[in-house]
């Protein structure tokens, strides 16, 4: 995670407030807490609207919504799942954007925190997981954003499977056909660790990189038809998962842990072998560095190499 804040975050919080993002009134969050059974999915959406919101007083809002959801949700509830995760979503103690910037000092903190430390955040998404497998929509949606920035061994495909599920059953949306042309690109040419975002960014770094490298190699004009032709992955070392207990989720979430990928690419008649190495960033994202070795760069035992990070 990323250059913008969360997609799965911004889905949720977008979910939780009406299409209009109108405040809500004193009246209607009166009507939420009056509920005569504050466990039905609109009094909680709107009980966690008004303390989000700041409508409904409270010391600490984001502590009082878990607090009115966890009943519901050890009951099972679909929409408690999905909400738990929005509430998760606006903590500013798990935010790294700040007046619409990066703090990157706030995203290394997070990404450096242990397993012990990262409790709520592990309660969210065991709590999304039970949203989206009882029927919840929006969970799912949240779902499919939470798989395309996520690095662990195939949550690509996961979230190609999704988006099939969703698209069937009629969910269909700009944003999430973005993610299904990102997912397929990432599950076409073989396997990947990587998340689709980590995936696109890595490979528009290395197809820069294979075409400078024909310039330099022949001393003519860099190519322009740069294709990937094939993937490998291998095995990951050091692996750290978030420890989730709720399907579909167990082991999509990569705290530590560095693989390499061998990509192939075709550059204007020329093959082109490019070493992609990845590490986890523990914030679900992921740093790469990109070695290529064409053909002109290995008679002369030169590998040319570039770097970026696909976390922010």
């Amino acid at each position: 995670m990323k250059a913008s804040w969360s997609l799965a975050a911004a889905a949720c919080l977008a979910a939780v407030a009406p299409a209009s993002n109108a405040q809500p009134t004193p009246q209607e969050c009166a009507k939420a807490k009056a509920s005569a059974d504050p466990s039905a999915p609109e009094a909680l959406a709107g009980r966690v609207r008004c303390l989000l919101a700041g409508v409904e007083p409270s010391d600490n809002p984001i502590q009082r919504s878990r607090e009115l959801l966890r009943p519901a949700l050890q009951s099972g509830s679909a929409v408690a799942g999905f909400l738990m995760y929005a509430v998760y979503s606006a903590d500013p103690a798990y935010t790294y954007i700040r007046n619409g910037n990066v703090d990157a000092a706030q995203y290394d903190r997070l990404a450096a925190l242990p397993v012990s430390e990262r409790g709520p955040q592990i309660e969210a998404l065991d709590a999304l997981a039970l949203g989206m497998n009882k029927g919840n929509v929006s969970a799912a949606v949240a779902v499919a954003a939470y798989l395309m920035e996520s690095s662990a061994p195939g949550n690509a495909v996961r979230l190609r499977n999704l988006l099939g599920r969703l698209q069937h059953a009629g969910v269909d949306t700009p944003q999430l056909q973005r993610y299904g042309l990102a997912a397929v690109q990432a599950t076409t040419y073989g396997p990947t660790h990587a998340s689709p975002k980590a995936f696109t960014d890595a490979l528009n770094a290395a197809g820069s990189a294979v075409a400078a490298s024909t310039a330099a190699a022949g001393g003519k004009p860099p190519c322009n038809d740069v294709q990937l032709s094939q993937t490998a992955a291998g095995d990951i070392a050091g692996a750290e998962y978030l420890p989730l207990t709720n399907q579909p989720l167990v082991n999509t979430y990569l705290l530590r842990g560095t693989w390499t990928e061998q990509w192939t690419f075709a550059a204007c008649g020329t093959k082109v072998p490019a070493e992609v190495r990845f590490t986890a960033d523990g914030w679900s994202g992921a740093a790469f560095k990109v070695t290529l070795r064409p053909a002109a760069a290995q008679a002369a035992s030169a590998p040319a190499s570039t770097s970026s990070n696909a976390s922010r």
